[in-house]
């Protein structure tokens, strides 16, 4: 099956453009909760991150079409992808943390073609 992003219902806090750039692999590991194995891309750097993601459930919207919702998360270290870039504050400490933790809520749609495909 092939399931689109669905604009209206999904937000960005930022643009990323094609961060996410392959899915390598998919384990369940408990009732709806799966580790997505795929490739992060961030300031030219490529690296393995395995999201935790959670099956939020699927259904047909009023207007006949399917979706589905999923969250995922997972954390990564910034200086991993040659962001090396800190300050030292004044009252001690840095400026900005080494982990960064990315967060997705995600509604997708699928894809009329497909669904047409398979019935």
């Amino acid at each position: 099956m092939k399931w689109n992003i669905d604009p209206t219902h999904s937000q960005a806090e930022f643009s990323v453009r094609h961060m996410f750039t392959k899915v390598r692999g998919l384990s369940q590991t408990a009732t709806d909760h799966y580790d997505v194995v795929g490739v992060l891309s961030m300031h030219g750097i490529d690296r393995p991150v395995t999201l935790d993601a959670r099956a939020g459930g699927d259904g047909i919207d009023p207007f006949g079409n399917r979706r589905a919702g999923v969250s995922a998360r997972t954390t990564v270290n910034r200086k991993d992808f040659g962001l090396n870039w800190n300050r030292a504050l004044e009252s001690g400490g840095l400026l900005v943390g080494d982990e960064i933790d990315i967060n997705l809520e995600i509604e997708a749609v699928l894809d009329q073609g497909a669904r047409d495909a398979a019935a």
